[in-house]
């Protein structure tokens, strides 16, 4: 008897994204990530994830990731009230 597996569209496309930006094609992950907020924008991780990549290849400074992470937290404070006062303390 065979099981199938379910596979999440969206976690692959995260993959697709991180993979490159480890082959050194930030620009490409960044567009997998714009696509996927298109069509996806209520996915917390997808947004984490474009930071993240933007981040670590030096497109955007500090300041504007942690902004950035803020207004994505206050769109969903509701799920995670915290984080953002840990966010934020984090900044001082």
């Amino acid at each position: 008897m065979e099981t199938e597996l379910e596979v999440d569209p969206i976690q692959v496309d995260l993959l697709h994204g991180k993979a490159y930006s480890d082959w050194g094609h930030a620009s490409d992950a960044v567009s997998v990530y714009d696509q996927l907020i298109s069509s996806h924008p209520n996915q917390f991780w997808v947004y984490l994830a474009k930071a993240i990549i933007l981040k670590e290849n030096g497109n955007v400074g500090h300041t504007e990731t942690i902004q950035f992470l803020l207004a994505l937290l206050q769109t969903y404070r509701h799920k995670y009230k915290h984080a953002g006062h840990i966010l934020k303390a984090s900044c001082i």
